[in-house]
């Protein structure tokens, strides 16, 4: 080996030295919560963790090392970990800092942890959790307003109108008596429990501190709508309409406010506003259900019951128990029965005046018609240039094969383009294919009930 080579080795062997020393240097190092806390800043959290996770190893009750780990595990997104690792630290519940100008410190103190812990509860959507921590922090600063007001926030959310409720807002009144918002949760409680006058107090009461207060004009306009004040309740609702909380409740309101007056139109229009306005958590879960069944009573007072039954229909589709949807759905399908058979039992030139006009309905003229001695009908149609013959029969049996092929051999003597069958019964399975395969439109009871429907509710018949 030359001499060159040889040196060349050597300062290999150096360098490995010199990288062996500096790692372990590094891994027997000490590390301080400071190099975590650096890193941190730095954005390196995962470094930041890593030198975290060496101390607490060696010093399990360093709230200060929890504290900067969580917050490294929340920048990671690792949100459950983060949590836990915040709640040793308030477990060890130590809170003394040796090195005050240690970086990114935050509110590291029993209020500020608990604070970040609630936050981060909130940020999860783990309310529970959340309500305990603002418990605890209304102990810990029991002259802040805030944390009385977001408990009491949450149970009117959760429809509990309580005495418990009260208390906080109670307490939070008492730190903070010129707090519109306070006023109005009052007042929005109060209006729960149908203490109306009070109600109208508390709202009033915060409306005098700010005048623009939405939530507030919502409830009073709600108490003077109770009140019969209409037209004040016109005024308040209208500006409650665009409130984030109430929105839909008003427009509601406002909605069965002209349904009182009669006003059909002005009740639709709020009623369409209601529908098209997405509930928010402060509402009732049947508010939907109730804007709907209100659009059904004014479609009913404006002579639609087509439209009002179809809306009955579908809330007994998804809310087949609310209010008597069964029994108006019940008393309509009677009604529908009846008109069946008030067809067919009419008298001979009843019965032809209400076929002319089913006829007409399904988009055919009638050229001539033959009144039958059984009291049926037969007629002769035109449709797009074509010509048709059609049999209209009055009975609740089934149309048999029988009579549909003699239809189709009068269209076929006749040389009529196709044919018409209109019965008040239905037809057996194979006289409807039959006519299906020989152009031969089929109609049954079920389907010229809306008709019949139609021409007898119009009065005309």
């Amino acid at each position: 080996m030359d001499l060159s080579n040889i040196f060349i080795f050597l300062g290999g062997l150096f360098g490995l030295a010199v990288i062996i020393i500096i790692a372990q240097r590094q891994f027997f190092r000490k590390w301080k919560v400071m190099d975590a806390a650096i890193s941190y800043g730095e954005g390196n959290y995962i470094k930041a963790r890593n030198i975290l996770e060496r101390i607490i190893l060696n010093e399990p009750r360093n709230s200060l090392a929890y504290w900067y780990a969580g917050r490294a595990s929340i920048q990671l997104g690792q949100a459950n970990r983060g949590i836990s690792e915040i709640k040793k630290a308030i477990q060890i519940n130590r809170y003394d800092v040796k090195n005050p100008s240690i970086p990114h410190l935050g509110d590291f103190t029993e209020t500020g942890v608990h604070l970040y812990l609630r936050d981060l509860y909130q940020r999860t959507r783990q309310e529970n959790p959340e309500f305990q921590e603002n418990q605890i922090l209304m102990q810990l600063d029991p002259q802040n307003a805030e944390y009385p007001t977001l408990l009491a926030k949450t149970l009117l959310k959760n429809k509990e109108y309580s005495e418990r409720t009260e208390n906080y807002l109670r307490i939070a009144q008492s730190i903070d008596q010129d707090n519109a918002e306070i006023l109005s949760l009052l007042a929005l409680l109060n209006l729960k429990r149908n203490d109306y006058k009070r109600a109208e107090n508390y709202a009033e009461m915060a409306l005098a501190v700010n005048p623009n207060h939405i939530d507030s004009k919502y409830i009073l306009g709600e108490v003077q709508y109770v009140d019969k004040k209409y037209d004040d309740a016109i005024e308040n609702l209208t500006k409650g309409s665009f409130s984030d909380n109430f929105k839909k409740s008003a427009r509601f309101t406002m909605a069965k406010l002209y349904f009182q007056k009669e006003d059909w139109i002005n009740s639709m229009e709020w009623a369409r506003k209601a529908d098209e306005a997405s509930p928010s958590i402060q509402e009732s879960e049947t508010l939907q259900w109730d804007v709907l069944y209100l659009m059904a009573k004014i479609f009913e007072n404006m002579e639609n019951q087509k439209k009002a039954l179809e809306i009955y229909t579908h809330i007994y589709k998804y809310q087949p128990t609310y209010k008597d949807v069964k029994v108006i759905l019940e008393k309509a399908g009677e009604n529908k029965l009846e008109y069946i058979k008030d067809y067919i039992t009419a008298k001979v030139e009843e019965f032809q005046s209400i076929t002319e006009e089913i006829i007409n309905m399904i988009g055919y003229k009638i050229v001539r018609i033959e009144s039958m001695d059984d009291g049926n009908v037969n007629l002769e149609l035109t449709k797009s240039g074509g010509r048709y013959i059609a049999f209209v029969r009055r009975t609740i049996d089934l149309i048999n094969d029988e009579l549909v092929k003699r239809l189709i051999k009068m269209v076929q003597s006749g040389g009529f383009t196709g044919g018409v069958f209109i019965t008040t019964g239905d037809y057996t399975a194979s006289s409807r294919n039959i006519a299906l395969k020989a152009n031969i439109q089929t109609l049954n009871g079920q389907d010229i009930e809306p008709f019949i429907e139609k021409i007898i509710l119009s009065g005309d018949k």
